[in-house]
């Protein structure tokens, strides 16, 4: 067996001994065990090969000696002469045993101060590593781990400390989510409250007989029937909302005339009753222009959220709606403008965010906080953009601009496009 072999055979059973025991312990240990080890094996493999060269040495020693001292000599003498000359001789054993072990003890030595220089190096890192995640345990995550040393280290530290940020970011969001969905609960409570006591009201007067005229019957009648209304659009934003989230709506890009699209949109309301007080300025160009990647359905919800929104929180009468349309860098942009009474700019940013209300006191106006939201869900759906200012984007107009920006179609996808989806 050669010297790599035995080595290799001896670690082998050391590792399978290890294994088959479950032995546990400390980095410090292991590393001192396994340099131990090491060494040992070292040394004895050095140790066999120096015993046969020494031996192959002085057994051809032996025989120069006595060819060269057996002419002049009695047997006796020459091999009593030749015992005290090699390794024969006691003292010449003692000493090379005891330089051995000497060897060996220096050699444990070093190997136990190295390996615990070694093993603080090592420690070091996973120490603060176990702090981070008592830390993270208990729910701190705002101290991060500051480690300088060891490259493999200092990614594992800083892949942890993105970690913990990341869950930090999680559990502030996941905090602002519940309080606006709690707020959202409330509001929603008291928005089917009213209507519903309004119900509830006209149909026991009459009931009761406390409005006995037709004519008064109809309009409490009439009442009722427009408050559940109300209560049904509330409903399904929350239902259409609930959806969206579970990924029950698919959004289907396709190529859109969106041009066409919008004339087609802007003219189906202006014929609806319900539309009466809207009145629709479009702005839209003339030469044909190249489709969009859309999908009618979604587009056709985020012009009717926007427009709902305007209607209930303009303020004024009657309403004007911009309808414009721009091409830009191979996208298209759609304005959607009002003349009302706008947003603080200081909370353009936060429109588009979930449950998220300008006027926080709740009045008769006020609703779930989901319109917008799901207007930016939907474009960034389509890979389109959404945005909102205060910029005057056409003479009469002064009110809240959202602006959506949505990325032309490639022209092998140009085919099957259909406009009128959009009645």
């Amino acid at each position: 067996m050669t010297a790599g072999k035995a080595k290799q055979w001896i670690t082998g059973k050391l590792q399978a001994w290890d294994h088959k025991h479950h032995r546990q312990g400390s980095v410090k240990s292991r590393l001192f065990r396994t340099n131990t080890v090491m060494i040992l094996v070292t040394i004895a493999i050095w140790a066999v090969i120096g015993v046969v060269c020494v031996k192959i040495y002085w057994d051809r020693e032996e025989k120069i000696l006595q060819t060269m001292l057996g002419s002049r000599l009695a047997g006796a003498e020459a091999e009593k002469l030749i015992e005290d000359l090699t390794v024969h001789n006691n003292l010449f054993l003692v000493m090379t045993v005891v330089f051995a072990v000497l060897s060996v003890l220096t050699l444990i030595l070093v190997s136990r101060g190295f390996t615990r220089v070694l093993s603080q190096k090592i420690m070091q890192p996973l120490e603060l590593l176990e702090q981070g995640a008592s830390r993270v345990r208990e729910g701190d995550f705002s101290v991060p781990i500051v480690y300088e040393g060891d490259t493999e280290f200092e990614q594992v530290c800083t892949a942890f400390n993105g970690m913990q940020q990341h869950l930090q970011e999680e559990r502030d969001r996941n905090a602002s989510y519940e309080k606006a969905r709690q707020e959202m609960i409330a509001g929603i409570s008291h928005d089917l409250r009213s209507p519903l006591t309004a119900i509830r009201g006209s149909v026991k007067a009459i009931l009761d007989g406390v409005v006995k005229e037709p004519d008064r019957q109809k309009k409490f009648l009439q009442a009722a029937y427009r408050r559940s209304g109300e209560m049904d659009k509330l409903l399904s934003e929350l239902f259409y909302f609930s959806r969206l989230e579970t990924g029950g709506i698919p959004v289907k890009v396709q190529p859109l005339d969106l041009a066409a699209y919008l004339r087609n949109y802007c003219h189906a309301k202006k014929e609806l009753p319900d539309y009466a007080d809207v009145e629709f300025v479009c702005d839209l160009p003339e030469q044909s222009l190249p489709p969009v990647q859309a999908d009618p359905d979604a587009l056709q919800r985020i012009l009717d959220n926007v427009l709902t929104n305007s209607r209930k929180y303009a303020g004024v009468t009657p309403l004007r709606m911009l309808v414009a349309l721009q091409e830009k860098d191979g996208q298209q942009e759609l304005i959607l403008q009002d003349n009302g009474r706008g947003v603080p700019k200081e909370k353009l940013e936060r429109i588009f965010e979930e449950f998220y209300r300008v006027d926080e006191s709740r009045g008769r106006k006020d609703g779930s906080g989901l319109g917008l939201y799901i207007v930016r869900h939907l474009c960034a759906a389509m890979g389109g953009q959404v945005s909102a200012d205060m910029d005057s984007h056409h003479e009469g107009f002064g009110g809240l601009a959202v602006r959506i920006t949505l990325k032309e179609a490639e022209e092998h996808e140009q085919e099957g496009q259909n406009p009128d989806r959009g009645r």
